[in-house]
């Protein structure tokens, strides 16, 4: 501020001022908030992780003395490593003049952020007396934005009118507004007189996932902010270390000569921090989900390859057997569900795609495989991405049926039995990691039933995510780093971020489910949930104790060592399905972490 005010005030230290601004934010942000680099984006993956367009990073000249151009955006409002996303000559109406308004990207602590800066134009007659306007998209409550069609006359089309109304396309924009409100209920208009600039913002702010995009027709959008909860430092301290996904150099540098993966436990944390490049995925989700050893060879896997081809080919001949007995009802819910999951997919697209067939093989056989399974809605959406990865009827079916005794949600008799089974941990990870939501549910009539999530469990929070993110999420999940439970920390962290909103309106039963199963899905950012789910993560293993229905969700070897939380059984009443009491003769677990 000071080094405003005296640009302000005094021509001669305008230089200077503009130097130590620069220099001290440059410092304080790349100190605080390091860029993550990843291999397969040199711009910092901003473009993949935010579907952003391409960066437009105009040069400009950090050094400029030039008095005409105050203040100048690079010293004032883009630091070294920002990406300018959007620049245009807008008139800001609380300052009642026309300047250049640009986006740039910024870490912070949460990951990239957007920073809008407008500065006033250098030919304005009170150019010294207008303040540049500054401030963080990703902390304000709401973007609106009004677009305007008008014909040759200056008077806006009625036909374009009529589709508004409809909610249909209308003529093309020529104008409109944009109405930035803050939390504390403070307006910012910024009127375009250019039709292209307002649909090229609306293009960025829709690519950038910190956002909610809410469209009623083509010519009024709402963009809702939703912001993390976990500060830096209560993030998990190895978040910074991982910079890249797992790369093809990267697994050849940590396989020996024969192919045995000589680091599993790095290999895991890459993945769970980082994720895997999309051409290596069908090579190592073999490996995360338990269908190869990571001590195994080359020469070993291939002869694994065989067996499973030869036990696949017999548990079919099972089911096509005469005197097989195959479940009609299941076949038939099969074949209902196989011709809706991801259609859209290249992988499944078109009337008479084979892949749909292998996929009822697949899922057909499963069921003859585990003769004491049900088929329930779901399975297909689990299957589909595995499938479509792998592009093997035979390695698809294996890493299925052992992703199905991961989740464990399809083994009871009951889809609603075998949600509850996780709902019990999560309920407590709710009351333990984020109380105030949890006593916001509470007072909620059913609100600890927590509906919101049902469809998050039995489908791995796969119809929340775009389908590129819910790869990576269930890549970190997959490799166990640290807990056999990560997607339920993914939970917390959706209901940490999002959840603020509710509590602010308050939101009933019925708008929280709107808010969880309409809104959001497909609009949250995946990298700052990933990040904030890591950070609660790490939150658990720092509590002094936790309740012994949490016990499954780590493996056993953190229970036993020194500084883990200790497990209570205040509300277990003494019911021997405790995880810990149902294993008194364990010799393993020391007493001080029983019951």
């Amino acid at each position: 501020d000071e080094a405003i005010q005296g640009a302000h005030s005094v021509t001669t230290q305008r230089g200077m001022a503009k130097r130590i601004l620069s220099k001290s934010i440059s410092l304080f942000t790349n100190l605080r908030f390091p860029r993550r680099q990843n291999s397969e984006d040199p711009n910092g993956a901003l473009s993949d992780q935010h579907n952003l367009p391409n960066a437009t990073n105009e040069a400009v000249n950090k050094d400029s003395e030039d008095e005409t151009d105050y203040p100048c955006l690079s010293e004032v409002g883009v630091l070294e490593d920002d990406y300018v996303y959007f620049r245009g000559n807008i008139f800001f109406k609380e300052s009642g003049c026309t300047g250049q308004l640009y986006i740039v990207t910024r870490g912070s602590a949460s990951g990239p952020t957007l920073i809008l800066n407008w500065i006033p134009s250098g030919d304005h007659p009170l150019n010294n007396a207008v303040i540049p306007f500054t401030t963080d998209l990703g902390q304000v409550e709401m973007i609106r934005i009004f677009c305007h069609a008008e014909d040759k006359g200056g008077k806006e089309d009625k036909a374009a009118d009529d589709k508004k109304e409809s909610g249909g396309k209308g003529a093309a924009v020529t104008s409109g507004e944009m109405v930035i409100s803050s939390r504390e209920n403070k307006y910012s208009v910024f009127e375009f007189t250019e039709g292209n600039k307002l649909l090229e913002l609306i293009k960025v702010l829709k690519g950038w996932k910190c956002f909610t995009h809410q469209k009623r027709d083509d010519y009024h959008h709402t963009f809702n902010v939703y912001r993390p909860q976990l500060e830096l430092s209560q993030l998990h301290p190895e978040e910074v270390f991982i910079k890249s996904v797992l790369t093809e150099n990267t697994l050849k540098a940590l396989m020996d000569t024969e192919g045995r993966i000589t680091d599993e436990q790095f290999m895991k944390k890459i993945v769970f921090f980082q994720g895997i490049a999309s051409n290596l995925r069908k090579e190592v989700w073999p490996f995360l989900l338990g269908v190869y050893s990571y001590g195994s060879t080359l020469a070993e896997r291939n002869k694994a390859n065989e067996d499973m081809l030869t036990e696949y080919r017999s548990i079919q001949a099972k089911r096509e057997d005469p005197n097989y007995t195959e479940d009609r009802r299941a076949v038939e819910q099969v074949e209902k569900d196989i011709v809706r999951t991801d259609r859209s997919h290249p992988y499944y697209k078109g009337e008479e795609n084979e892949h749909i067939g292998v996929m009822k093989n697949v899922l057909r056989n499963y069921l003859t495989y585990e003769s004491s399974m049900r088929y329930s809605q779901g399975m297909t959406d689990l299957l589909a991405p595995l499938l479509a990865i792998l592009d093997d009827e035979v390695l698809a079916f294996w890493c299925f049926t052992k992703f199905m005794k991961e989740t464990s949600l399809f083994r009871c008799t009951s889809t609603r039995a075998s949600v509850e089974k996780q709902l019990e941990p999560l309920r407590m990870l709710i009351k333990l990691l984020i109380p105030k939501f949890y006593s916001y549910l509470e007072n909620l009539e059913h609100g600890l039933d927590l509906m919101f999530s049902h469809r998050w469990l039995l489908v791995f929070l796969k119809r929340e995510f775009s389908e590129c993110d819910t790869m990576f999420i269930w890549e970190a999940c997959w490799c166990k780093f640290e807990t056999k439970s990560f997607h339920l920390f993914i939970c917390i962290a959706i209901m940490a971020i999002y959840g603020q909103k509710a509590m602010d309106k308050p939101m009933n039963m019925d708008e929280l489910m709107l808010l969880f199963l309409n809104t959001l899905p497909q609009n949250m950012p995946r990298d700052m949930v990933l990040t904030q789910a890591r950070g609660y993560l790490y939150q658990f293993t720092k509590c002094p104790e936790v309740h012994c229905s949490l016990a499954s969700i780590m493996p056993l070897s953190f229970w036993l060592q020194p500084g883990s939380p200790k497990l209570t059984c205040n509300l277990c009443n003494g019911d021997l399905n405790c995880p810990v009491r149902g294993k008194p003769d364990d010799p393993q677990l020391d007493r001080e972490y029983r019951c």
